[in-house]
């Protein structure tokens, strides 16, 4: 299994003092992943990229702000 560790902090959790990628991204398909903002503001930016890219997957930016934890989602078709 390939893992990228990044530095932890840089996504917005009310109540909390920061939340987890896991909770601001997930997958729309085998080559796809959301995430809830962008990754402008992450210190590991390029390097989750770069990562995403290794492994043939796009990323889509789902609002401008700062990523922020939504704890999971569930797609509807």
């Amino acid at each position: 299994m390939d893992v990228l560790e990044i530095t932890p902090g840089y996504i917005e959790l009310s109540g909390y003092q920061y939340g987890f990628i896991g909770g601001a991204s997930f997958r729309l398909d085998a080559h796809t992943i959301a995430f809830t903002g962008t990754l402008d503001r992450h210190p590991d930016k390029m390097r989750i990229l770069s990562f995403l890219a290794k492994h043939s997957v796009k990323p889509v930016f789902l609002t401008d702000r700062p990523l922020f934890d939504v704890g999971g989602a569930v797609l509807l078709q």
